[in-house]
Order: C-alpha cells, then structure tokens, then sequence
C-alpha cells in the first residue's frame, strides 16, 4: 500500500531552499510559498518536483520519476500524473502553454521555469547559483566571452583558450574519447581549483575545490558546465577537499580534515545539511571515490603514520570497512583511485617514494593488484574510459605534465595532448564526451635573504624562470650554487655563479624526479638523488661536464645526502633495514653502514666533525648523537615532517623552519650554545620542499618561493 512519506524524507530536508519562478520552494515543509501564500504539497509531489529541478532544462523520463518518488512501491503512471497534475495547480500552471512543467511526448517532463538558490542571507534569490543545467545539455557551450570574469580573467581566458589539446589516435574498441582543437575552461577564478569530478549522466556539472573569491577557505563547488555561478556546497572553517558524485547525482561526498582528524562527509548535491559517513586515519585531505553502484566508497588511509597509505572500502549499507589493497612497507603506498564503470574493479596509484607513481588495478574481491603502466616518473590523478578498457592519467613522462592514456592489459602510453602548463588530475564524463583536468600556471623562485637585516619583504629575487627552481646550495667558497630546476621539463641539477650568472645544466635525465644537492667540503663533488628505475638511489657529479655516477643500485631507496666534514662520507636516508634510518657510504666505496637505530632521514654533521644532527620522517623534531655512536637525543621539538630539508647548520646555530600555524613559515635560529631560539621573519609563500642554505660568510641565506600557484579547470568536449 502506498504510503504518504517516502523513504527518502529526510534526504530532501537537507536541501536549502529553492526559487522556481516566483515560488519558494521548502522542501523540509513540503510548501510552495509566494506573496504570503503557502501551497503544501504531497511530499511525493515535492520529491518530484526536486527531481525535476535537480535536472531543470532537461527531460526527466517517467522512470526517473517514479523510482524517485515511489521507489518504496509499484505504482503506475497514473500516480505520476495526479502528481504533476497537483504541481501544475499549485503552480497555476496550464500544461497547454506551460510556464513551469512541460509535458514531452513518450518521454516525461521537463521543468522550463527559471531555478535559483534561496540565499543565506536575506532568502532573496541568487541568480544562475544552481548546481544543474538551465538549458538542455543538447546546447553547445557559451563562448568564454559570455561567462562570469574573475580577477585576471580576461588575460587568463586568452592563454588557456590558445592552449590546444590535440587528441591522437584511437585504439580499437575503445569508446570515443573528446576530440577537440581547443581547451575550453570550465573555471576561470582567482586562486586554485582542483580536483574535478564530472556529475553522473552527461557530466553536466563538475563539483571541484577552491577557495573561494577571498581564498580564506577550502570547501566544495558545484559549477554548470558553460553557465552560472557556482554553488558553494560546503562552509565549514575546516579543509575540505576531493569531490565524488553519488550515483544518482544528488549528493556529493568529500573529505575533511580539521585540527588533526579527517572525515568523509557528504552534502545535498543542490546544498544543505552535511552528514558525517565515516572516520579516516589520513593525515589530511585523501583523494575519495563512490562507486558506480553506490555500494563502495573508497579512500586511502593508514593506522600508524610510519605505514604505507592503503585503499579501504567503506560499504555505505553497513558503514563497515575493508582494507583492500597491501603495499610494500617502506614505501609511501597507494594513493588517487576511481572505480571501474563495472564497480568491480579499482584503480589506483602506487607511490615507492614520493615523486614516483605508477597505475595499478585490483579487484575489489580482494587478491594481488597489477601493475599498469611502468614508467617511474610522476602520475598524477587517474580514472577510467566508459568501456572499462583504458586508464587515463596525467603524467611528466613526455617532459611537461600531459594527459596520456594506456590499455589495462598492456601496450604504449597514448599522449591525449599537451596545453599551456601542466595539466594533472583528469576527471572523464561517464559517457565519454568530456574531460575535465586541472591546468597549473605556476611558478617557484630562490631568493637571497640578507641575514643581517632579516626581513622576508626585502628578500631579492636570485634564481629564477618561468617553472620552478628548489633546493639550492651554496658551494664551500660561495662562489656557486647548485640548485634543482625543472626549466627545460624535467627536474635536472644546475649550478650558476653565486650571483646568478654562468647558468649550467648538470644532468639529463628526462623525467625522474631529482632532488637535494650538496656540495663536498672541496667544492669538486656534488652529489644528490635521482629515482631513475622508480626508487631513489644516491648520484654524484665528480667534475665540470662529466656525466653523473650512480652510487647506489639496491631495491632501497636512498635520499637526501650530504657529505661529513672530511670528505670521506656521504651521510644519507634509507628504508634498506625495513623502517628509514641513517645510513653513510664511503666515497672512496665499500658498504653503507647503518648509524642511527631509532629513526633517521636527513642528516648533517657538526663542523667539528664530532656530532650528527639529523630528522626522522614522520616525527616533529630535531635530534642529535655523536658520530662515533651513542645515544641519540632530540635537540628541537618544533620542526616539522614537512619541514625535513628545511634547516641548515652552523658552529654556532641551527636554522630551520618554525610553523606557529601550518600557513606561517618562519625562519627561526637556534643558539647551540644558549639554546634559545629566535623567530627572525615569516617566509610568505614558502615552498615546503624549498631547501635552505647559507653562505660561507653567513650573511646571505637562499631559499625558494612560490611567485605564482594557479590551476583552473579546464575540458576537452567531443
């Protein structure tokens, strides 16, 4: 028997009011109300009617109706009728020359009156603030002049709209992905926005990241493709990240991290009240995925922070979790992941060491993942084509970030094409017409402090392009700096004279991550690490135009050297025991000894020779202990994991990154011989893995800065 509430009720209490027409619609209340005039409906009337608004524009189909608003019954068309038949009355509508509900022939209905959202502050109407299309999805895209500007977004337009994406063959059997010419944004706002995900259906709205036009906040977004304003769906103070669509298209779930705790919550695709669906172990924002069938959501996570990020499905029916997949201890772990068309499968992304990532695909019955694709370098963000046959990615295999597409059964990478910048984290429609990906205009500068008058204001601009130049190193006579650039593509070591002149490249090697230089005590060495077969090993570079000689060739991976004070040994961090430690190497070869026991990955010797100051990686600190052996004690308390190459030595100091709140570096020196240390300036726009070092005369103090960090969403439509 038909009952008058139905089973979706408290659903639809989450969305906030809506204008349709002259009509505010309350959901919670089941009223129309217009002029001081309420009209209550039947609540399967209201569900209906949301329904049609969720999908304004557009014809909803009877059976999309019905299991919306009956889909706790069997019932006929007829009660389909008697309820448009109701919402025409209330609306004072004439289905002969409708002004809110269409009738389309052997279809169903289509709701042509104007959708708005009731706003927050004096329930007036926000224009074009909806989360779903106002016209039929049938119509090409607005052209950009049409579209809401942002700041800059004039110049902004005019670069992205030149950045073509060229769509290269097609491999049999594959569904048609887009071919265009031309990238067309979908956002275009001040700031970043970051991680897409396309609505189900036609992909029609993407819900993304931002922080909005004060860029004071994280929190989600739902914007129409080609019309409107977005819809801010979510307001808390916390960081709210990594959008997934439910399959129906009315809620989107994300994550959240707030003072140390992560949630996956989800909200009203059309805003409302939020609801908590689980708790995460991930020390921030992980990367979230709803499965096709709406059984699974999925995420990775981790109990213990020295382990490695694992997937675990959460059923969504039992709010039960299972962990799925099981890397390698000592490595980063299993990171982005989408759901397979089919929700039977899953893919993800597989990290031995940051900077290195590559495609896998597991079974959600459990057993033994497989590796897609094999190329070592940076993947970034991965979903499926509509058939299930290929992965696509963004990745610096071809030197820029690009998309690229590979069979999950084997075969060559395909490049989809190359923009203006770096693309990363593509989102595919679920038909297959459209993609939508975040597209990087960045940049990242080494500046010169004078430590004499420390002020971040008066920090002059030394090293500098158009990408990003880190991880600088003054050589023992100041007369050079080595630093790491990824100006011609691919992060390679470069040297320059101390005041920027005589620029040089040093390696070549086209795609691997390569990080953190150091100079030998006699200016003729440099040695650094590279993650050239996918895991990390030790190189050196013995003299001017030599090629570089790899010092370490083990499954372990070694990171972040530095040379003692003699010369004689290479100080280093290595999982080769099972958990990261300190290990040295001699120069002159021969076997790395093990130095510390409890911990240990970036380490400096004292300039007597006598002391070892080093980090461990997942501990907040500093800590010390004699280079012939003994107890190692913590020095510092407030130096950050993320802050790990961040501090230098000296005789007579440490200088290292404080972090009194997570957005405010500042440089800070501590006294070896008071042990007071002092805040000298924030560093504004610091970039986390800058490096910091310090001239011979120590009045000159390097380190990078972020000069620019943009993404706007863009899209490839067929």
């Amino acid at each position: 028997m038909e009952t008058e509430q139905p089973p979706n009720a408290a659903a639809s209490n989450g969305h906030a009011g809506l204008w349709i027409g002259d009509w505010l619609i309350d959901p919670a209340a089941n009223e129309l109300k217009r002029n001081g005039n309420v009209v209550r409906l039947e609540p399967r009337a209201m569900q209906a009617l949301l329904c049609l608004a969720e999908n304004a524009g557009r014809p909803v189909t009877r059976e999309e109706l019905l299991a919306r608003a009956w889909a706790d019954c069997i019932v006929n068309d007829d009660s389909l009728s008697s309820a448009i038949s109701k919402l025409r009355k209330a609306f004072g509508d004439d289905s002969k020359e409708p002004r809110f509900i269409e009738t389309v022939p052997k279809v169903g209905y289509r709701l042509v009156a104007s959708v708005q959202r009731k706003a927050e502050n004096n329930g007036e109407p926000v224009a074009a603030s909806i989360p779903f299309p106002i016209q039929q999805p049938e119509t090409p895209l607005a052209p950009p002049g049409n579209r809401r500007r942002w700041m800059a977004a004039g110049a902004a337009t005019m670069l992205l709209i030149v950045a073509a994406f060229i769509w290269q063959m097609r491999l049999r059997g594959d569904s048609a992905l887009p071919v265009s010419k031309t990238a067309l944004p979908i956002t275009s706002f001040p700031g970043i926005e970051i991680s897409p995900a396309f609505s189900p259906g036609a992909g029609d709205r993407v819900a993304f990241a931002w922080r909005g036009t004060k860029q004071d906040n994280w929190d989600i977004y739902v914007q129409v493709v080609g019309a409107g304003n977005p819809l801010r769906l979510t307001e808390n103070t916390a960081v709210d990240f990594n959008p997934a669509w439910s399959p129906d298209g009315r809620f989107v779930a994300f994550s959240r991290f707030e003072k140390g705790k992560c949630e996956i919550r989800q909200v009203p695709a059309l805003g409302g009240a939020e609801v908590k669906l689980a708790d995460c172990e991930f020390n921030e924002v992980p990367a979230l995925a709803w499965s096709p069938d709406g059984r699974w959501l999925a995420w990775p996570d981790r109990v213990q922070t020295n382990e490695p990020f694992r997937i675990v499905l959460f059923e969504l029916a039992s709010s039960q979790k299972r962990v799925l997949t099981a890397p390698p201890a000592g490595t980063l772990g299993d990171l982005d992941l989408a759901f397979a068309p089919d929700s039977q499968s899953l893919a993800f992304l597989r990290s031995p060491v940051p900077g290195v990532e590559d495609a896998w695909i597991v079974k959600l019955t459990g057993g033994e993942p497989r590796r897609v694709t094999t190329d070592n370098v940076k993947v970034h963000g991965v979903d499926w084509t509509p058939d299930g046959k290929h992965l696509v990615y963004a990745s610096n295999r071809g030197g820029l970030f690009s998309l690229w597409r590979s069979a999950i059964h084997g075969g060559e990478p395909q490049s989809i094409g190359v923009g203006g910048g770096n693309t990363d984290a593509p989102s595919v429609a679920p038909d297959g017409k459209r993609i939508a990906y975040e597209l990087w205009q960045d940049e990242a500068n080494i500046y010169r402090l004078d430590l004499k008058q420390p002020s971040d204001a008066q920090a002059t601009k030394l090293l500098f392009s158009t990408r990003w130049d880190w991880n600088p190193a003054y050589s023992p006579d100041g007369a050079r700096i080595a630093f790491v650039s990824d100006r011609r593509g691919s992060s390679e070591i470069w040297t320059a004279d101390k005041d920027g002149a005589n620029l040089a490249q040093r390696t070549s090697f086209g795609g691997p991550l390569v990080t953190a230089p150091q100079w030998s005590p006699d200016g003729l060495q440099i040695v650094f690490d590279a993650r050239v077969d996918g895991n990390a090993d030790l190189w050196l570079i013995e003299q001017d135009n030599a090629q570089p000689r790899r010092l370490t060739t083990n499954a372990a991976e070694e990171i972040a050297p530095s040379f003692s004070r003699d010369g004689r040994w290479i100080y280093f961090g290595s999982n080769a025991s099972g958990a990261w430690q300190v290990w040295k190497l001699p120069v002159a070869g021969g076997a790395p000894i093990q130095v510390t026991q409890n911990g240990g990955l970036v380490a400096r010797e004292s300039a007597d020779g006598k002391l070892l100051y080093f980090t461990r990686r997942e501990q907040s600190g500093l800590w010390m202990m004699p280079v012939a052996g003994g107890a190692e004690t913590q020095l510092l308390d407030n130096l950050n994991p993320v802050d790990r190459d961040n501090w230098l030595l000296t005789a007579e100091a440490i200088y290292f990154i404080s972090r009194p709140t997570p957005e405010t570096p500042t440089l800070t020196r501590f006294d070896l011989a008071t042990r007071k240390a002092t805040a000298l300036t924030k560093l504004s726009r610091f970039f986390y893995r800058s490096g910091l070092t310090l001239s011979p005369d120590k009045t000159s103090l390097l380190f990078s800065r972020i000069d620019r960090w943009e993404s706007d969403i863009m899209m490839l439509e067929r």
